[in-house]
């Protein structure tokens, strides 16, 4: 992409979008942000709520001449981007590479599976330190929590069931987590073996047919 001539914008001649892609699967929002060039903005913001759009949107918006800021919100992500010069100086992508003969296809901006179902086997992360491997597995739940994009379950088998119950140092985080939609779901089998099934205090107890639909359906992520 080449910026000469009639391409540069005064400061003063930017053009502006917003646009809200929310909720959206790709290609739609990289193809809204197409949109937004096509009509001339030299500065978009952008509302997403998936790691796949964020990933697509942005590497997009670079191709074509922008400069792109990420910024994690309540529940979403916002996109800034401004067009910009081989020199640093903004730029609208106005007469090159986006009206028409861009070159563009969605099937390079489908989404790209993400891990929708957590799977935890363990009350420790990583294998070495018992007491370590116990604190990274706190601080992974807590982050899983603070993240934009939360899964849509999270199921916990062996001693990870321990995370789950009364006094554990996980209980507050994933009760947020459980407040925010997603569904925590704790072998019934592994509460028994640990005796500890009367000390559930988020989630649900679930069966091995439950949990196996929902691996089986799911894009997985085992911790």
């Amino acid at each position: 992409m080449s910026f000469t001539g009639q391409n540069y914008i005064r400061e003063k001649e930017f053009m502006r979008k917003s646009v809200d892609a929310r909720g959206l699967a790709c290609p739609q929002p990289v193809i809204m942000a197409r949109k937004a060039l096509n009509d001339g903005a030299t500065s978009i913001e952008i509302l997403i709520d998936n790691e796949a759009a964020r990933e697509n949107v942005g590497r997009y918006l670079e191709k074509n001449g922008f400069s792109v800021n990420f910024f994690n919100e309540s529940g979403y992500i916002r996109i800034e981007a401004v067009a910009v010069s081989s020199d640093g100086i903004r730029a609208a992508v106005i007469n090159e590479g986006v009206s028409g003969n861009d070159g563009f296809n969605s099937d390079d901006y489908q989404c790209s599976p993400s891990a929708k179902v957590i799977l935890i086997t363990s009350d420790s992360l990583g294998r070495g330190s018992e007491e370590l491997g116990q604190k990274l597995m706190q601080a992974f739940i807590f982050t899983v929590r603070e993240m934009p994009v939360k899964p849509h379950t999270i199921i916990f088998m062996n001693s990870g069931v321990k995370l789950a119950v009364r006094d554990s140092a996980s209980l507050d985080n994933l009760a947020a987590l459980q407040e925010s939609g997603v569904e925590i779901l704790a072998c019934g089998t592994c509460l028994d073996y640990f005796g500890i099934k009367e000390s559930l205090s988020v989630g649900r107890i679930s069966n091995m047919y439950s949990i196996a639909e929902e691996l089986m359906s799911g894009n997985v992520l085992r911790i």
